[in-house]
């Protein structure tokens, strides 16, 4: 494990280095090992989608166990006409034995939405892979609830790129401040409309998914995750300068739901 986090903290400082004002212990351990990159297709058909990340819920009856999640947004499991990618795979930048870990996905069918909210562009899965070492984030570091407090607050976000769906995934780490803290009505191509906060930079759609993080005044929060292309107004090309986060009390009340379904059902514990 600790080779990942020196591995990680190389990539992030380096992206750091390009010009990004924050410092590298700005930056949790946890937060940069969480992520992966969700690929469609294989061979040379292959190509990243958007970007998972894994929450750990602990289990209420299985003292010491935690049921792990992967979390991403649900637009990023279809395609352009609304229908469900086939061949989707998760790859992380490092495995045990150093090189690049791809393990094969649940179809888009098989994944679980908000049971609150069925039309949160929202979805999770139970996933452990196998033969890689990764993080996750504690479901009491998701934050639930965002409000004018967290206006103009430190955030970041990770994701990672790959030039090509069979190529190591490159970690990347973008800084910005909370620009929008309340949640507003937002558009998001194959998504339709959301309740996002906004945060300032600018994304791609590949970086979908990504978790966000916020600074509070004792830790480090998942604060939501990358709705990339999002936009204030329908028929605008994105957000004017500014990256839409869906709400991570979303994820809370997915993963949890999902936790006690499984607590009660005696299904297999992740972790």
């Amino acid at each position: 494990m600790k080779g990942r986090f020196v591995a990680a903290a190389m990539a992030a400082a380096l992206v750091m280095g390009l010009g990004w004002a924050a410092n590298a212990q700005n930056v949790t351990p946890e937060s940069l090992g969480s992520s992966g990159l969700i690929v469609a297709g294989s061979g040379d058909d292959a190509r990243g989608v958007g970007i998972g990340f894994f929450v750990e819920v602990p289990s209420s009856h299985f003292k010491g166990r935690a049921f792990v999640y992967l979390v991403t947004a649900r637009h990023v499991l279809i395609d352009g006409s609304g229908r469900p990618l086939h061949g989707l795979s998760f790859a992380i930048g490092r495995g045990k034995g150093g090189a690049p870990v791809t393990s094969p996905l649940p179809a888009a069918n098989e994944w679980f939405f908000d049971p609150r909210d069925r039309y949160a562009d929202l979805a999770a899965v139970p996933f452990s892979p196998t033969g890689s070492d990764y993080t996750t984030v504690p479901i009491s570091r998701v934050l639930q609830g965002s409000g004018s407090e967290n206006l103009g607050a430190d955030a970041y976000y990770v994701s990672l790129l790959s030039e090509q769906g069979t190529s190591t995934p490159i970690m990347t780490v973008h800084f910005g401040r909370v620009s929008i803290a309340d949640p507003v009505s937002a558009t998001v191509p194959g998504a339709s409309s959301q309740r996002l906060c906004f945060l300032e930079g600018l994304s791609a759609p590949q970086l979908s998914g990504s978790p966000v993080f916020i600074r509070g005044a004792d830790r480090v929060w998942l604060w939501g995750l990358v709705e990339a292309r999002a936009s204030l107004q329908a028929g605008e090309e994105h957000g004017g300068g500014m990256v839409g986060v869906l709400p991570a009390e979303k994820i809370a009340e997915t993963v949890t739901a999902m936790a006690a379904a499984q607590d009660r059902s005696g299904s297999s514990i992740g972790q």
